[in-house]
């Protein structure tokens, strides 16, 4: 799905003149790289004509929140587009705003996740990830969807729709007549679709993301959250690249990698899910 040509190593024998974001120069497979990494906003200021690959990884989506018999879904991941080891994205000299897009804050007490914010540059955006479903059973989808929710023993909900080319479905969520036995799906991750919850069972593990090496770093990147079981049974895991378990509470999603945050369910009690984890941008080329 994302596969790539082989890189045109154009600038090598040159180094541009480029500034912004946090700079190293690092080899990976031979070959010296520049690499400005944006954890945050700002600009890439280009003084010299230069061929580079980018990694835009979006805001991840927060899981769902339920404190009542039905379960909560987790949250979608960030949706990922790159080009590393492929075709060059040539730049002109000018100024290219670089927008990292924050993680969906998490919820407390009843209440949908919320979708992460979008990650831009140079007219490519990275989509936020939808958050997890809730008692309403209402999908959101995103760069990655969120995963599905249990409202009562006939009405759930299938997961939000990843957008194609960044991201995955999340998971379905499990209805049953018996309210401890509901099971929610699990988000959708860039490089895996969420895990459906099975009643009685499990609920559906966050997706995986995408494994890449950016910057001389292999690791995941957008990984779903895991959707809840009820009052701490039947949670799921969370996916590789920085998605987090559902739970009675859930953790917030790991920053840089635009992960989902896991679903949260405490019948009778006020539970909480984390975060999503805010997202990255990566520009780097041959020196």
């Amino acid at each position: 799905m994302f596969a790539m040509p082989m890189l045109m190593k154009s600038n090598v024998g040159t180094i541009p003149v480029v500034t912004g974001g946090t700079i190293t120069d690092v080899n990976i497979g031979g070959t010296n790289y520049r690499v400005h990494t944006f954890d945050v906003d700002d600009d890439l200021v280009v003084s010299d004509a230069v061929d580079v690959e980018y990694l835009l990884v979006a805001g991840g989506g927060s899981g769902a929140s339920n404190a009542s018999t039905a379960s909560a879904g987790g949250g979608g991941a960030g949706g990922l587009l790159h080009n590393l080891g492929g075709s060059l994205r040539s730049l002109t000299p000018a100024t290219y705003p670089v927008v990292v897009g924050a993680g969906g804050a998490g919820v407390s007490g009843t209440g949908q996740g919320n979708s992460g914010a979008n990650s831009t540059f140079d007219g490519l955006t990275a989509l936020g990830g939808g958050g997890g479903s809730a008692i309403t059973a209402v999908d959101i989808d995103g760069g990655s969807g969120g995963g599905g929710g249990v409202n009562t023993s006939s009405v759930t909900s299938p997961g939000g729709t990843g957008t194609g080319g960044q991201g995955n479905n999340g998971g379905s969520a499990q209805a049953s007549a018996v309210p401890g036995n509901r099971r929610a799906g699990g988000g959708g991750g860039g490089g895996a679709v969420g895990g459906d919850g099975v009643a009685a069972a499990s609920a559906g593990v966050g997706g995986d993301g995408l494994q890449l090496n950016p910057d001389g770093t292999l690791r995941y990147f957008a990984g779903g959250g895991g959707g809840s079981g009820r009052n701490g049974v039947g949670d799921a895991a969370g996916g590789q690249g920085g998605g987090t378990a559902g739970g009675i509470n859930s953790a917030s999603a790991t920053d840089g990698l635009g992960g989902g945050s896991g679903g949260a369910n405490n019948n009778g009690g006020t539970p909480t899910s984390g975060k999503g984890g805010d997202g990255i941008v990566i520009i780097r080329y041959a020196i």
